[in-house]
């Protein structure tokens, strides 16, 4: 069996016949399509709820929908801006149907 020396002068691994063309690893694990923030969410309040907010983690939150710490990252910069958006989203679920009395201006 030869090998050839391409002009990189990396030498290319021989092809066996008898193995089959591998898959990445990326492509075997199926995607969480759409996983954006209010999935996010979700998946923290759900954690939350079953663990303690001690429960959160960036891991656990990717994990929840189907999908990986990455995921996460690719919608918040860091905990810290997870955490304030969460904080903002919890406050207008609890004004949700309220109504400002009258003399509120």
């Amino acid at each position: 069996m030869a090998i050839s020396i391409p002009p990189s002068g990396i030498p290319a691994a021989p092809a066996m016949d008898n193995e089959a063309p591998r898959k990445s690893v990326a492509s075997r694990r199926p995607r969480a399509h759409g996983l954006g923030r209010e999935v996010i969410f979700a998946a923290c309040l759900e954690l939350a709820a079953a663990t303690g907010p001690e429960g959160l983690s960036f891991g656990k939150i990717g994990r929840q929908p189907g999908a990986d710490l990455t995921a996460v990252y690719r919608n918040f910069a860091d905990p810290d801006e997870l955490l304030l958006a969460l904080a903002d989203r919890v406050m207008a679920m609890g004004r949700e149907g309220c109504l400002p009395d009258p003399w509120w201006r």
